[in-house]
């Protein structure tokens, strides 16, 4: 007989005895371990550190795969319905938008540069890759300055929608025949975003190139033949910080294949308001 605390006897023993069913020790478990998978999220973020604001990446085949985070490896062992409740929980994926824009431009000098109020960039390198990150009036004062210039090759100004590590792909251009193949030629961008609260961590890939039409010089009697071949005059993978408000401004000076021209990259990534 099983009594209460005032000694007298419990008429539906059935619910203690329900306490300790194996389903209420697997509801337990269950409980324990939400707190556990709660608990490490917090530590992930809390001790993860800061990438570098600006780096410019070897060029893969296609876009680098992330590595695996804590909580994908704990996909083997957590079940199903604590994914879904943390989904439901976080809400639905966060929405970017990313604006570019591809320009060819003469040479400026440097006190031009400095001009343009531009600064010290954040990232340099031996290639001739140059990368600022620049608030939305500096980007846009920047971009008018360009397009203003007669002199200047407006190339492309590709705007893509996507979402919280959702790839976007773009391609502006067409086909030609390269030694008996179909070959893709003109601008290809590949983005990779993740959303923070306050900033766009943006992996990019950017390729530019161009069909080039070379005249041979046949045999005596012969008649001349022309060869097309692409032309590559832009090529870059970076990983990019950007601050909410702010841009990027790429300036690529390795080639200059585009007839002399140095090639400038422009994108800004504009998020949703914050939540309050």
């Amino acid at each position: 007989m099983v009594l209460d605390e005032r000694g007298e006897p419990i008429s539906r023993p059935a619910e203690i005895v329900k306490l300790s069913s194996p389903r209420f020790r697997l509801l337990k478990f269950n409980a324990i371990l939400l707190l556990l998978v709660f608990a490490a999220m917090g530590l992930f973020v809390v001790l993860r550190p800061s990438p570098p604001a600006v780096v410019v990446l070897p060029l893969p085949n296609g876009l680098p795969a992330p590595k695996p985070s804590m909580l994908a490896r704990w996909r083997a062992v957590v079940p199903g319905w604590l994914w879904r409740l943390r989904d439901s929980l976080r809400g639905p994926r966060k929405v970017v938008r990313l604006d570019a824009a591809i320009i060819g431009f003469d040479d400026l000098p440097g006190s031009s540069l400095a001009a343009l109020w531009l600064g010290a960039p954040q990232f340099a390198d031996t290639n001739g890759h140059q990368v600022w990150i620049l608030g939305e009036s500096k980007l846009s004062r920047l971009r008018n300055r360009l397009e203003r210039s007669p002199a200047n090759e407006m190339v492309a100004f590709p705007r893509v929608d996507t979402a919280d590590g959702i790839e976007a792909q773009i391609f502006s251009g067409g086909t030609v025949y390269v030694q008996g193949a179909q070959r893709n030629v003109g601008l290809a961008m590949d983005f990779l975003p993740r959303v923070r609260r306050n900033s766009t961590d943006l992996t990019t890939i950017i390729a530019l190139t161009e069909a080039v039409t070379n005249r041979t010089v046949a045999p005596a009697g012969l008649p001349e033949t022309d060869v097309v071949s692409i032309q590559t005059n832009l090529i870059v993978a970076a990983r990019i910080q950007i601050p909410r408000g702010s841009g990027v401004f790429l300036l690529d000076e390795s080639t200059r294949a585009m007839h002399g021209k140095r090639i400038g990259v422009m994108i800004s990534a504009t998020l949703p308001p914050p939540k309050k």
